[in-house]
């Protein structure tokens, strides 16, 4: 039964290759110069459903090419947070570790200082003296001395906040007991990942030296590496995406280098991208693409509009009247993306985008007939 299905296909095949009608097909023993007209080849429009075959009518437009660069994910500077104390101090103790999420205002190390405990004493004396000031009229002190009060309170305010003593750690003070004056923790500024996390429980540490790192990865930096040969003009509105793994992730270009990098030596080209779901992480290698619009119209046609001729140039087939094709050859110009830039047609003019090889193959075997010479 099979066999009888595969015969009554070939049979069927066979009587829609058969109706293909050879146009340069003549007797004439004079001269054979072949041109354009004098070799075609009439499909029927069951031929044309057959196979496939899609004919569209050229224009000139604009076009995108695709452009390929090496990326690493870095971290948003912007939106990243360095812990460090203000003052040299006496690590005591951690309250998270590498990789946590924090949030803000979250206690992330307590540490002792010589210069806090001072600085918290002289609050502490400023405050009460200035709570003792304003509970008094007017005429129970002078007006100097309630200025030198309420300055000498708000000097010692600022002094805690230039250490990094928050508000309400400020107005614990007054409650603390004396064998903890000279503690303080340093808490979360934003919400994050810990990223960084290089000290030690008991370590002495300087004024401004990390402690750890916090780094929103909501939104993270890629840096594509772009060759200086290319020349290529990367505005915020070109259309990027960073590939990682298969998957695809909308970019968008932020920042453009204008010097190159003295290891690589390729100018790097600075991305934003959402990361919302965390499948990005600072030091991850990816691959980035540009959408890169073309500065002047072309005509473009996908690679199925493509063959190569007997003489290996490239060919496409022109619809000379409907079912009615030949064979035209052209040069191939810029590739843009899926697509390729043909030069040698005209806009207006109508080809098989689809189908190409099924023509091909039709009028080589119409090239086969005994009378076609």
């Amino acid at each position: 039964m099979q066999i009888l299905k595969n015969c009554t296909f070939c049979l069927m095949f066979t009587a829609m290759s058969s109706s293909s009608v050879y146009a340069g097909e003549s007797h004439d023993d004079g001269d054979h110069a072949v041109h354009e007209n004098d070799n075609q080849i009439v499909l029927t429009q069951q031929q044309l459903d057959f196979a496939g075959v899609k004919i569209e009518t050229l224009q000139l437009q604009h076009h995108e090419r695709l452009y390929f660069a090496p990326g690493e994910v870095k971290a948003n500077g912007y939106t990243s947070y360095l812990v460090a104390p203000r003052v040299d101090s006496i690590v005591l103790e951690r309250h998270t570790t590498l990789g946590s999420m924090v949030e803000v205002n979250e206690p992330l190390i307590t540490l002792f200082s010589e210069a806090m405990a001072q600085a918290q004493s002289q609050y502490l004396i400023a405050s009460t003296q200035w709570d003792r000031v304003k509970r008094l009229s007017s005429t129970a002190i002078s007006e100097r001395a309630r200025v030198q009060a309420n300055a000498d309170f708000s000097a010692a305010y600022s002094r805690l906040v230039a250490l990094g003593v928050e508000g309400t750690a400020i107005d614990a003070i007054k409650h603390k007991p004396a064998s903890e004056f000279g503690h303080y923790t340093l808490v979360a500024q934003r919400a994050g990942i810990v990223t960084q996390d290089s000290f030690t429980q008991g370590q002495h540490v300087t004024a401004g030296k990390t402690l750890m790192a916090i780094s929103d990865e909501n939104e993270l930096w890629v840096d594509a590496q772009i060759q200086p040969s290319s020349q290529l003009k990367l505005t915020s509105d070109i259309k990027a995406w960073v590939n990682v793994e298969g998957k695809d992730h909308e970019a968008q270009v932020i920042q453009e280098a204008h010097t190159l990098d003295p290891i690589t030596r390729t100018r790097r080209v600075r991305l934003l991208v959402k990361n919302s779901e965390h499948k990005l992480h600072a030091g991850m290698f990816v691959n980035v693409y540009f959408r890169i619009p073309s500065t002047a119209q072309a005509i473009a046609v996908p690679d199925d509009a493509l063959n190569r001729s007997t003489d290996g140039d490239w060919v496409v087939y022109v619809e000379a009247s409907p079912g009615t094709f030949y064979p035209k050859e052209v040069q191939l110009g810029e590739r843009f993306g899926e697509q390729v830039e043909i030069i040698g047609l005209s806009p207006g003019q109508r080809i098989a985008i689809n189908g190409a090889f099924f023509i091909a193959s039709e009028q080589a075997k119409a090239g086969f007939d005994p009378h076609n010479h």
